[in-house]
């Protein structure tokens, strides 16, 4: 039992680690972009 809530926890840190990771780089990309875009 403590096997399987362990387990559901360590799924949902690496999903929300995976999404906070793909929004930084959405984020840093946007930025980017704009200085790009200003220059």
């Amino acid at each position: 039992m403590v096997f399987i809530i362990a387990l559901v926890i360590f799924i949902v840190v690496v999903t929300v680690m995976a999404g906070c990771y793909k929004a930084m780089s959405f984020y840093i990309e946007a930025k980017n972009y704009q200085n790009n875009k200003n220059k």
